[in-house]
């Protein structure tokens, strides 16, 4: 009985009939906010020809895994291109298997160059990584057409990048429980690292923590909720009319309170349905028509 549960609620999960139009503008999002953040690094491939002094602080085995420095700067910005490139193809839906799989490997290799000029963990799922394996899933799964009829075929690259998505929530959360316990999410840690943001820059909201306990405290669990129950707007879709809503608030409450942007912030659009948006958007528009030709006739 509870294997047969567990079965179809695995089955549903993974192999429900998808629409195609979901998994084509999941595609353009992913390939969109890559593009967005590499046009906000617009001299990256620079980046190589830093001081040597800089690169013996970079470990030998991450040059050679991620091929850095493997070419002149002249090559990297020819390849730099290329990637804007496929990126805007697969964004496109044009030659979008290839398009995919090249923005991946590209972005492979440049992902690190960011991680050296914004001191993020190109190992995490932050930045580049996410639409890296995004496209990679894409470029490997079958390739839907607009017209496509509903499929599973068109459910589980959806539902995989979803759930690596929602690791960028979850997994910061259990190692803040690992490392420190509820102590990390308790007033006290919130308004010193509101202290802290506060001695970096000043966001504007940052005087109600610090000036507030209770704010604090509500902060603390708000932001505990949000990272440990994201996973769940991937296997609920009711779910999702709470946990993305509140995770939009939650980013803009973090600019305001702490003056931190979360670069991931569009692929919440990841889990609209956008077929029933358009459904909905081609039903009223029908019901307008319908009624201004009745009004004139």
């Amino acid at each position: 009985m509870i294997f047969s549960v567990a079965a179809n609620l695995w089955n549903k999960l993974w192999f429900a009939p998808e629409s195609p139009r979901n998994l084509v503008i999941a595609r353009a999002i992913v390939a969109l906010q890559a593009l967005w953040i590499l046009l906000s690094r617009p001299f990256l491939p620079d980046v190589v020809g830093w001081p040597e002094p800089f690169w013996k602080l970079v470990p030998t085995q991450m040059i050679a895994r991620f091929g850095i420095r493997a070419f002149p700067v002249g090559v990297e910005w020819i390849l730099f291109i290329a990637l804007h490139l496929f990126l805007a193809l697969a964004a496109l839906g044009m030659l979008s298997r290839l398009s995919c799989i090249a923005a991946a490997l590209l972005l492979y290799h440049f992902g690190p160059f960011e991680q050296g000029i914004m001191w993020t963990s190109f190992t995490s799922l932050g930045g580049l990584t996410l639409p890296l394996l995004a496209l990679a899933i894409l470029g490997f799964a079958e390739t839907p057409r607009w017209t496509s009829e509903r499929s599973w075929e068109w459910c589980w690259p959806l539902v995989m990048i979803q759930m690596l998505f929602s690791l960028q929530y979850a997994l910061p959360g259990l190692v803040k429980l690992h490392v420190s316990g509820l102590r990390w999410f308790g007033p006290e840690n919130i308004a010193n690292e509101t202290a802290r943001m506060t001695a970096l820059w000043d966001p504007k909201w940052a005087g109600l923590i610090l000036a507030n306990r209770w704010i604090a405290v509500a902060v603390g669990i708000f932001a505990l909720a949000i990272e440990l129950l994201f996973p769940l707007a991937v296997i609920s879709r009711r779910a999702r009319w709470v946990v993305i809503p509140l995770a939009f608030v939650g980013h803009f409450l973090r600019v305001r309170m702490w003056g931190l942007y979360f670069l991931g912030a569009p692929l919440l659009l990841l889990f609209v349905d956008w077929n029933a948006v358009l459904e909905r958007l081609a039903a009223s528009t029908a019901f307008i028509r319908k009624r201004d030709w009745l009004a004139a006739s």
